[in-house]
């Protein structure tokens, strides 16, 4: 099933009966809904190429009405491997900013077992290194000191970051998702979190899919200020499986409901690293992205100001965690 790594298919096999009755399917739990708005200012004049992500329907999320509102070109495109969406701008900025604004319905409910996207080329490319998630001995040795017998393998990894890794925005070197970072440091944020999980389960030859998107506030509207980010892994025979372990860690109460559960108060942006924007140069490749990548003059930068909020519908449940 797994090219080289078939000496652990006995385990593998033990992992997948350990989820036959275990993980929720989420396909019944309360929706709720709510108006997303993601505006951009471009205030510095020049040639301007700007990627703006923005998310589709899945599973989980049903994404409807999307409007863009600006005087510039754009077109939506999709990158070439992940199939990630995009409003690309490409314009040219005079001396008043251009201002450009996204809104979108989203109905988002909790999420479990996912049982699409499995065929052998698309689990291929999540078995397979990036950048900041390489193959690495070190990783490889982690995998082998979790599982003298097999059981349980994806569960112990959940396991072994959370009891390794401590959420920590101090200094330099987090945020990036790398995992060797993760590795060594053993602090950082959701990205290094799930970087450091998704380099060892593939050190086994388990796919595992990098998400990024926003939470929502408790409260009913607002700003949102930073953005989240996931994982989730496959297994034969039931599909991809979704952890949140930087969110485990920061709510002990909760690291059994993360481990095969994600509660509806976020909304799912793109999947993948690595990513190649669309109609850009072969330099044009994000670690991952959330954020506009914006190159002005064709020289990437932070040539804008951005500004995100969300307002929940009146007829929306209380959340499902």
């Amino acid at each position: 099933m797994f090219g080289t790594n078939n000496k652990y298919f006995i385990g593998f096999l033990l992992v997948t009966a350990m989820f036959s009755g275990g993980c929720k399917l989420g396909q019944d739990s309360p929706e709720i809904g709510f108006e997303f708005r993601y505006q951009v200012v471009f205030p510095e004049p020049g040639q301007l190429k700007a990627w703006i992500p923005v998310p589709q329907n899945d599973a989980f999320q049903t994404i409807s009405d999307l409007r863009v509102k600006s005087d510039l070109t754009y077109r939506t495109l999709y990158d070439s491997v992940y199939h990630n969406r995009f409003i690309v701008v490409d314009d040219v900025i005079g001396e008043i900013p251009d201002t450009l604004i996204i809104t979108f319905n989203v109905r988002r409910k909790e999420t479990g077992i996912d049982t699409t996207g499995s065929k052998p080329d698309y689990l291929k490319l999540f078995r397979s290194p990036f950048k900041m998630v390489p193959d690495d001995i070190r990783f490889t040795k982690i995998a082998d000191s979790l599982d003298s017998n097999g059981e349980f393998f994806v569960r112990r990894v959940y396991d072994y970051v959370l009891n390794n890794m401590e959420y920590d925005k101090s200094g330099e070197g987090w945020g990036r998702g790398d995992a060797i970072y993760a590795c060594e440091i053993g602090k950082g944020n959701c990205t290094d979190y799930h970087s450091l999980f998704n380099a060892i389960v593939r050190a086994r030859g388990i796919p595992a899919r990098f998400h990024i998107g926003f939470p929502l506030p408790a409260e009913q509207s607002g700003n949102i200020e930073g953005y989240h980010c996931w994982t989730d892994f496959y297994i034969p025979g039931k599909g991809w499986i979704p952890v949140d372990i930087s969110e485990a860690d920061k709510h002990p109460e909760k690291r059994e409901y993360y481990y095969g559960t994600l509660d509806n108060r976020r909304v799912d942006f793109t999947i993948g690293r690595d990513i190649p924007l669309p109609d850009g140069t072969a330099e044009d490749v994000v670690n991952y992205i959330i954020f506009p990548y914006v190159k002005l003059n064709g020289k990437p930068g932070n040539a804008y100001q951005k500004t995100i909020s969300f307002r929940e519908f009146p007829d929306s449940p209380v959340s499902s965690e």
